[in-house]
């Protein structure tokens, strides 16, 4: 025996087709913080409005299917309403109280773990309620809310956005009517949430800047323009504001790489300290904290570690202000008025957040802590010489061999010679030290001094890196430097 509802509407959906309107769908999409929502157990769906493209009848089918899971706490309504609307002038959008009646829906299904709810029209009623006087009779443009649908929250965090589907079928479960399966959009919303870094690295960094001056009778203890200070910036973003279940800062760690070798120990406390260098930042509570010195310092880095617990940070600065006054770099004990003479080089930095995650309920219970590496060897300037400056590629560190350095001085100016390097066998390693001194009008060989210098580094086999710098105009210094093997006549030059 035919079913006759189902004979009729698969005749009407043949005969109709492509001239059924599909559904509609209004909602306002959110997006979370990647950093914050880290521990949430569910998340909380955006409502979402629906619009009917088609008549429905009793017994259709209407699926609702998410691409995550719904909630292991969530427990799907047993009932739904569509509401259909009015055709009295200002009648307004049709709701539980102004409609033009009811088409019920029974939740007739859920599978949790497909994050999918299927709900059956189970009685249709175009009694007008409200304000409403005149119904249009019709489920064409009835209006359906789906609200408070929880989904799990590490599921979507791991597909990294939420989406659904909507689709009605007769009965049979088949034969589909109101357009089939559709994707939950609104225009160019496509997805219900997604989520975003919550922090960023912005861009704008004020670079470290400096021309270190070799002519002063304090050769590289100023710059050229008479002054011992320099300053940059970094710029971060916080999009706390934009963002569900933020997560809340709670330090920052800056890592400053470089050749700071020429930093003095400016203290007698074990373990080398200096405050040549010091970091400005606003840490939200405890507000604006100033001259804060490296937390570690070494020859190739300097390290900040803001916000601890006796200066507690809360809040993502917008900048953090590097400082360098070399008129402090002097050692402990000296009685100096100049600074130590500093070091031409680049700098790069390394930065990382640390926060606490917004808890498993979005509301800071069962926070848990999290880091984030914003930025890992970004540019942070340099500091040029207003001297000479000679590199020497793969000098040699052997017995074997006979080395030759030396150092013309062309102009008038006497100026200090000074070399670092790196280099060596297996593990690299560093020197720097000051050589001897260039006169003007003469010529230097230096390779002894240079030899000692690496030797007191056990920089003694392998081959080194060495820049040997000159406290003089660059115009009227000249290095050369080359070696020969002590069993051959051969020489090769080691610059151009």
């Amino acid at each position: 025996m035919f079913n006759k509802k189902l004979l009729a509407g698969s005749v009407l959906a043949a005969m109709s087709g492509a001239a059924v309107a599909t559904p509609s769908f209004d909602f306002t999409p959110e997006t979370y913080s990647s950093q914050g929502a880290a521990s949430l157990v569910d998340i909380t769906v955006v409502d979402i409005e629906v619009t009917s493209g088609a008549e429905y009848s009793d017994d259709d089918l209407i699926v609702v299917d998410f691409n995550v899971a719904l909630a292991g706490s969530y427990t799907p309504p047993s009932t739904l309403a569509y509401y259909a609307t009015c055709d009295d002038t200002g009648a307004g959008d049709p709701d539980a109280t102004d409609n033009g009646g009811v088409l019920t829906l029974g939740l007739l299904s859920d599978d949790a773990a497909a994050g999918s709810m299927t709900y059956r029209v189970t009685d249709v009623d175009y009694t007008e309620a409200g304000d409403c006087t005149v119904g249009s009779d019709s489920s064409v443009g009835a209006l359906l809310s789906l609200t408070d649908i929880d989904v799990d929250a590490q599921e979507a965090i791991a597909a990294g956005s939420i989406t659904a589907s909507y689709s009605a079928t007769l009965p049979n479960g088949t034969t589909v009517i109101d357009g089939g399966s559709i994707a939950i959009e609104d225009g160019t919303d496509v997805v219900l949430a997604n989520f975003a870094d919550q922090y960023a690295d912005a861009t704008g960094n004020t670079l470290l800047s400096g021309v270190i001056d070799v002519t002063t009778d304090a050769p590289r203890s100023d710059f050229a323009t008479d002054t011992t200070t320099a300053s940059g910036s970094i710029t971060l973003s916080d999009q706390t504001t934009d963002l569900s279940a933020d997560a809340v800062t709670n330090g920052i760690t800056l890592v400053l790489e470089g050749d700071f070798s020429f930093l003095a120990d400016d203290s007698t406390v074990a373990g080398l300290t200096n405050g040549a260098f010091t970091v400005d930042a606003d840490f939200g509570t405890a507000g604006a904290q100033t001259g804060i010195e490296a937390t570690t310092v070494t020859a190739t880095s300097l390290t900040w570690v803001l916000g601890d617990t006796t200066t507690a940070m809360d809040e993502t600065p917008a900048t953090i202000d590097i400082n360098f006054d070399n008129s402090v770099n002097i050692a402990a004990g000296s009685t100096s008025t100049d600074g130590a003479a500093m070091e031409a080089g680049e700098f790069t930095y390394d930065l990382t957040v640390s926060y606490d995650d917004a808890g498993t309920d979005g509301a800071d219970n069962g926070s848990a802590a999290g880091t984030v590496a914003l930025t890992s060897g970004g540019n942070m300037g340099e500091f040029t010489l207003n001297g000479s400056e000679t590199t020497i590629s793969n000098y040699p560190l052997s017995s074997a061999v006979t080395q030759f350095v030396w150092v013309t001085n062309t102009g008038t100016q006497d100026g200090g010679i000074y070399a670092t390097a790196i280099g060596g066998t297996g593990a690299q390693t560093m020197a720097s030290c000051y050589v001897a001194d260039s006169a003007s009008g003469e010529v230097i060989r230096i390779t002894d001094e240079l030899n000692a210098c690496l030797a007191d580094a056990d920089m003694t086999a392998g081959r080194a890196e060495i820049t040997v710098t000159v406290n003089a105009a660059s115009s009227s210094i000249g290095v050369y430097a080359g070696y020969k093997h002590n069993a051959d006549a051969d020489r090769l030059n080691l610059t151009q």
